[in-house]
């Protein structure tokens, strides 16, 4: 039992809550491990009926479609949780960067174009979504996409020091 949840735990990591991944576990969730655990069901109540015993094989099915389930709920919360912290890691790294970027523009009057003429900026880390940056002059912005069929831009911008959601 420990070997699904294992796996779990590092899906649920590598795909950091990604939305086609979440839908990819919901289908075969919804249109073969239930229908499968429905079928074995019924399957093990006539056994039972019939015999009063539950052969190895079917014991063997059960724990299966017992392992298989407990695989998509732990990948599903563990990728929902980690896309929280993944979020929260982006919006932190963008508001500790600002003051780096502020200290850019009085040092050489402008924003930088890009982030690599900053040298002091922290490298992204995994635990982080792509991180968009862009120079309009007078500010800069950070923006990143959510996941999900009607994703959102999410949009740092320096001039208000907060986060906005465009749709």
């Amino acid at each position: 039992m420990l070997i699904p949840v294992i796996i779990g735990v590092i899906l649920g990591i590598l795909f950091r809550g990604n939305f086609s991944y979440e839908m990819l576990l919901l289908g075969v969730a919804i249109y073969a491990l239930i229908p499968a655990t429905l079928v074995v069901l019924i399957w093990l109540i006539v056994r039972l009926k019939e015999t009063g015993k539950i052969s190895p094989n079917l014991r063997a099915i059960v724990a299966g479609l017992v392992m298989s389930g407990v695989f998509i709920v732990v990948s599903l919360k563990v990728g929902k949780e980690t896309q929280k912290v993944v979020i929260k890691n982006t919006r932190a790294y963008a508001i500790k960067v600002t003051p780096l970027l502020r200290d850019y523009r009085e040092k050489n009057g402008r924003y930088p174009e890009t982030l690599k003429e900053v040298e002091e900026l922290l490298p992204l880390n995994f635990l982080m979504k792509s991180l968009n940056y862009s120079n309009h002059g007078d500010f800069f912005q950070f923006s990143y996409w959510t996941d999900g069929i009607m994703s959102d831009e999410c949009v740092f911008e320096s001039q208000t020091q907060s986060w906005l959601i465009r749709s």
